[in-house]
């Protein structure tokens, strides 16, 4: 199966629930599915994939109990999917997975062709994207828990494995959101490369801030490989008194960062434990 990882963006205009669950079972008319659905299905079946997984198909939306099961397996879903594909371009489900693909003028092209040659640079400068998909809480995981992640960008196709990353132009430049899929490939120790995934979630955004500690709880799964013990709400019980050691950075960007926290204080609904960077 494929798995689809994308941003709500506040427009779903399908989703399963408990009202239209029998008749979802049964079958899903194509014509009732938003555009970024309709264009992922059309790309699985091009790959010869039999099955899809969609959050918003495959997760009953107003069953909380539901939610909370499925929300705990997500390092099952798409860590043992066959390919995640990524809608990096589009900012909501009504928009398409192939966006018309930005110009930017021309630029050498390097070792693959004579220095001499030039040719339109319209795919080659996908380390100048900032889409909205790179600062949305739930995708973090997604990508670092898939085995495979193909990019829809808005310039070029961008392929990342725990093996290799390869984009259109050739020419990947590394930068903080496109990080190394592989956490070994961080050279970190197993402590440091869980700070790491903790500073990179934090200084994404989650429209619902009670999803918080559910929308790392997957990349926590993975974790409890590298027996550090138990895991208490972001920290491990072999690095507790380190985990301890964090502070606010003011550098995200995001809407809800550290200076709005400063100015309103500790969220008024609980999140986590308030020792915890998962309580800011």
């Amino acid at each position: 199966y494929i798995c689809l990882s994308y941003c709500w963006g506040g427009q779903v205009p399908l989703r399963l629930l408990n009202e239209n669950k029998s008749q979802m079972e049964k079958s899903i008319a194509l014509e009732s599915l938003p555009k970024l659905f309709h264009d992922f299905i059309t790309v699985a079946a091009a790959l010869g994939a039999r099955y899809v997984w969609i959050d918003a198909l495959c997760i009953i939306q107003d069953d909380l109990e539901d939610w909370v099961k499925e929300a705990a397996s997500m390092n099952l879903v798409y860590g043992n999917s066959y390919l995640t594909i990524a809608a990096t371009a589009a900012p909501d489900p009504t928009h398409s997975l192939f966006p018309d693909r930005l110009c930017h003028g021309v630029s050498a092209v390097g070792d693959r062709l004579p220095e001499s040659a030039f040719l339109d640079a319209s795919i080659l400068h996908h380390c100048k994207e900032d889409p909205k998909w790179f600062t949305r809480g739930w995708t973090f995981q997604e990508y670092l828990l898939s085995a495979r992640v193909l990019h829809f960008g808005e310039s070029e196709l961008v392929w990342h494995c725990n093996e290799i990353q390869r984009c259109e132009c050739g020419n990947f430049a590394s930068r903080p959101n496109w990080p190394e899929k592989d956490l070994s490939a961080w050279k970190a120790t197993k402590v440091t490369a869980w700070h790491t995934c903790a500073e990179r979630y934090s200084e994404r955004a989650l429209s619902n801030r009670a999803d918080h500690t559910v929308a790392i709880s997957g990349i926590a799964e993975a974790f409890t490989k590298a027996q550090l013990g138990n895991y208490y709400a972001g920290s491990w019980e072999l690095s507790f008194a380190e985990d301890l050691c964090w502070q606010l950075s003011g550098d995200s960007g995001i809407p809800n960062a550290s200076h709005l926290w400063k100015l309103n204080g500790r969220p008024a609904d609980y999140l986590a434990p308030s020792w915890s960077w998962l309580a800011t």
